[in-house]
């Protein structure tokens, strides 16, 4: 019985944590104000050669333990440096009157590629319902 209990107690702590986070995502509602496309960014890197190495025993004790090591060179391998992480494309739509609420204007949100495209051709001041987004973003840059 204190094992449900305490299963419990875990699970309204949790979803307390997840609501004081600001957990993002999720369907609003507002009028189309404008629609932006940052490209993607792709990896650049590069490979490097480097020693490969192994630990060798160089002495042992009486129970034939080894007390010492050395290293040694074990030949060479290519190892892939990253110089800039590649990152995907990020489609925003920012809305006007969000919720019906005048005062919430400009506000952009990050959203799957399908509501950009469904919301791309529309005219500025266009109502939008129940658009999926990703999270609220403050603008849409990286």
């Amino acid at each position: 019985m204190a094992r449900k209990s305490m299963i419990s107690a875990f699970v309204v702590v949790g979803m307390a944590l997840a609501v004081g986070c600001g957990v993002d995502g999720g369907k609003v509602n507002g009028d189309l104000d404008d629609v932006k496309y940052v490209k993607a960014v792709t990896e650049k890197s590069h490979y490097v050669t480097v020693a490969k190495t192994k630990r060798e025993c160089s002495a042992r004790d009486k129970k034939n333990r080894c007390t010492s090591y050395r290293t040694v060179s074990d030949g060479t391998m290519r190892k892939k440096v990253v110089d800039r992480k590649g990152l995907p494309a990020m489609y925003c739509v920012e809305l006007d009157n969000v919720a019906g609420e005048s005062t919430d204007d400009d506000q952009w949100y990050e959203v799957p590629f399908s509501e950009y495209s469904d919301h791309a051709g529309e005219d500025e001041g266009t109502p939008v319902k129940e658009m999926e987004y990703y999270r609220k973003l403050s603008s849409c840059t990286r």
